[in-house]
């Protein structure tokens, strides 16, 4: 077992048993982290009794709500240059580390990004988001789709503090629930930054989540997704526009083949509906 000069931050909130099973896979890795930093926004005293005692993990509390906001602390808490960011619902694999990290230990102004299956051994409840692409890839220029996943990346803590962090308007717990990876992603490729898929660096999300809330899960990832597409549209540039007309129309055509499951019809009628309102509200909150 090695050790590589990486800090890992993890975001928690009120997850005790999740993210002790988390760090718990962290610590079983084939190569370990000079620390792994647990950003508690929480009064909750489970997890500090559920990791409390562990080396090389340090509790830190969050300044402020918000998913963003905690990986943004937690980066400049890191006594390490990179950092990797893993969601507190996830499990890693014993290559992850490496996998992530390596990259970005030996090039400059790089981020890496990995692939996010489905638990293997939660039966039952959702998963929201998966990424399952078999092949590495690499990212130089802004596309058609999102190419970075916030909870399973790594990144230089400097370049993260350079282009501003997470948008702390954008994620979990904040106004804007979601696509604040979206939005870094895109400011690092507009920013020159590469961002390279490593599939190696595979870690399983939990599947928690019971299938009652999936209507609600998906109206605050559209919210999410129309502020990010409202942030990044102007009367020059049409690329927030174009990316939310391309994503209303795939779930115009996505939602014949789910009528027979009602939760997941709903599901995509709010998310539609959260993309609208979420781009008009940005236009209305943000821009004023």
């Amino acid at each position: 077992m090695s050790e590589l000069p990486v800090s890992v931050v993890i975001a928690t909130i009120g997850r005790a048993s999740l993210v002790a099973d988390l760090v718990a896979s962290i610590l079983a890795g084939d190569d370990q982290p000079d620390e792994v930093l647990v950003v508690v926004q929480s009064r909750n005293v489970s997890t500090r009794e559920a990791l409390g005692a562990l080396e090389h993990v340090t509790l830190v509390p969050s300044p402020q709500q918000g998913l963003s906001a905690a990986r943004n602390h937690g980066a400049r808490r890191a006594q390490s240059e990179v950092v990797a960011f893993c969601d507190d619902d996830m499990r890693v694999t014993r290559g992850w580390l490496r996998a992530l990290a390596e990259p970005v230990l030996s090039e400059s102004r790089l981020v890496t990004t990995g692939s996010v299956e489905r638990d293997p051994e939660d039966a039952g409840g959702i998963v929201p988001a998966l990424v399952l692409e078999p092949e590495p890839a690499v990212h130089t220029a802004r596309g058609a789709r999102d190419v970075l996943a916030g909870g399973n990346m790594a990144m230089r803590a400097s370049d993260l503090e350079a282009l501003g962090g997470f948008d702390e308007r954008l994620g979990p717990g904040s106004h804007f629930p979601a696509a604040e990876d979206n939005d870094l992603g895109l400011r690092l490729l507009t920013s020159g930054y590469t961002i390279r898929y490593e599939p190696a660096a595979l870690v399983y999300h939990r599947a928690w989540r019971r299938s009652a809330s999936y209507p609600v899960v998906r109206w605050r990832y559209g919210r999410g997704k129309g502020a990010f597409y409202a942030k990044n549209s102007s009367p020059g540039d049409r690329y927030g526009r174009e990316r939310a007309s391309a994503d209303l129309g795939a779930r115009a055509r996505r939602l014949p083949r789910v009528l027979h499951r009602p939760v997941y019809a709903a599901g995509e009628v709010l998310y539609a509906a959260g993309v609208v309102a979420g781009g008009l509200e940005w236009l209305l909150r943000e821009r004023r």
